[in-house]
C-alpha cells in the first residue's frame, strides 16, 4: 500500500488518541484530494520549462476556477519571489519511503533547483497556517529517509510557499537527524494501527 507523504507527516506529529482520529481519517479517505494540485503542477512548470514567471498571474486569472483565485492569487504572488532567486532546474525525483508491512510512504518533492550552486530538491507547504519549525523537521526527516543514499545526493528543503520561508535539511540537521529516527520508530506505530483499524472496519 502506498500511502500519502502529507497525511504520514500529519500522523506523526500527532500524539495519544488524536493519532487514532488521523489513521480513521485514512482509511475512511475515499481518495486523495489535493487543492493546491494545480498550483504545484504549475510552480514547477514555470521554472522547468524556464517561462517568464510574469506569466503566473495571467495563468491564475485565465485558468483557475474562480473559487480558487484569492488564495492562487497569493500563493502565485509569494512563490515568485522565490523563484526569482533559482539559479536553475534539475529535475527531481520521487521516492517510495518503506515504513514496514508492505505500508510505503510516497515522497516526490515538487521541484528539483540550483539554489547557492547546489542541486535541492524542494517540497511546496501551501497551507493557509505557518510552517512550524517541528512541522518542518518532521517533514525533512521523511525526505531524509526517502532519499539516504541517493546518488545523487539533492539537499533537500521544505517552502512556506505563502511566507517564501524556506527550511533546509543542511541549515537544520541536528534537529532533522533526531526526527529521522521517529520516521522509523513511528512509521512501524502507523502501520500497526492501520492495519489493525483496517481490519476491525472490515469485520
Amino acid at each position: 500500500m502506498n500511502g500519502s507523504f502529507t497525511r504520514f507527516v500529519d500522523f506523526l506529529l500527532k500524539s495519544g488518541e488524536k493519532r487514532l482520529t488521523e489513521v480513521r481519517s485514512h482509511i475512511n479517505a475515499k481518495a486523495d484530494y489535493d487543492y493546491y494540485a494545480d498550483f504545484r503542477v504549475a510552480a514547477a512548470g514555470v521554472l522547468r520549462q524556464n517561462v517568464q514567471l510574469a506569466l503566473l498571474p495571467l495563468w491564475v486569472e485565465e485558468k483557475v476556477d474562480a473559487r480558487k483565485r484569492v488564495i492562487y492569487r497569493e500563493l502565485v504572488e509569494n512563490y515568485a519571489r522565490f523563484a526569482a532567486g533559482v539559479q536553475g532546474w534539475s529535475e527531481p525525483t520521487a521516492r517510495d519511503l518503506s515504513i514496514g508491512r508492505g505500508f510505503s510512504v510516497h515522497v516526490n518533492p515538487e521541484l528539483g533547483v540550483i539554489l547557492g550552486g547546489q542541486k535541492t530538491f524542494v517540497k511546496l507547504y501551501c497551507r493557509k497556517d505557518p510552517l512550524t519549525i517541528p512541522r518542518a523537521d518532521v517533514t525533512l526527516g521523511v525526505m531524509e529517509e526517502a532519499f539516504v543514499g541517493a546518488a545523487s545526493g539533492p539537499r533537500l528543503a521544505v517552502l512556506d510557499v505563502r511566507r517564501n520561508r524556506l527550511f533546509s535539511a543542511h541549515d537544520r540537521q541536528s534537529h532533522v537527524t533526531k526526527t529521522r529516527a521517529l520516521v522509523k520508530a513511528d512509521g512501524a506505530a502507523y502501520v500497526a494501527l492501520y492495519s489493525a483499524m483496517a481490519a476491525t472496519k472490515a469485520a
